[in-house]
């Protein structure tokens, strides 16, 4: 494990932006929060929550996406939305009067364009979403991780692996 991945994942308090945008394709919420120890320890403390709507070119790119859409325009807007959900990222970091060099690691979970779980059984389980974590990384600076729901379709599951354990984290007490 690189240094830095290591010390983010030895540090006992991280602060982290969270990112994710509904079916409803409206925007992007974005919270900053605290996340402190690990396991069944992990207490988590929202500083920030903050809903940043979609500029009006990137929803129109969204509501336009159909089987026919072009590779190139899918592309645009991957970027597009990476760019948006940075920005959102920043804005809830500097609403919260935080210091960005504080922040230890951004999540996004992108826009989903395209959800087809096991369960639904209507041929290949597959997923996508949009908003490219390496440009979210690059205008941040900050650590950036995602494609949680691929992950957990490749593993058999329905492509909502954090809920689970966010549940259990904020309710088993």
């Amino acid at each position: 494990m690189p240094d830095k991945l290591k010390s983010l994942f030895d540090k006992n308090e991280k602060l982290v932006v969270g990112l994710m945008s509904g079916t409803s394709r409206d925007g992007i919420d974005a919270a900053l929060v605290k996340i402190l120890g690990s396991g069944g320890d992990t207490r988590i403390e929202l500083i920030k929550f903050i809903c940043v709507p979609y500029e009006e070119g990137i929803r129109e790119g969204l509501e336009a996406l159909t089987p026919l859409c072009s590779v190139a325009e899918i592309s645009k807007l991957n970027f597009l939305i990476g760019a948006a959900f940075a920005n959102a990222a920043l804005r809830v970091i500097d609403e919260s009067g935080t210091d960005r060099k504080l922040i230890d690691l951004i999540g996004s979970h992108g826009q989903t364009v395209y959800h087809n779980p096991p369960s639904r059984n209507d041929g290949i389980p597959s997923t996508l979403q949009l908003g490219e974590l390496d440009v979210i990384a690059e205008v941040t600076g900050v650590t950036t991780v995602g494609d949680f729901r691929t992950r957990d379709i490749a593993a058999g599951g329905e492509g909502a692996p954090l809920v689970p354990y966010a549940d259990y984290i904020l309710f088993m007490k």
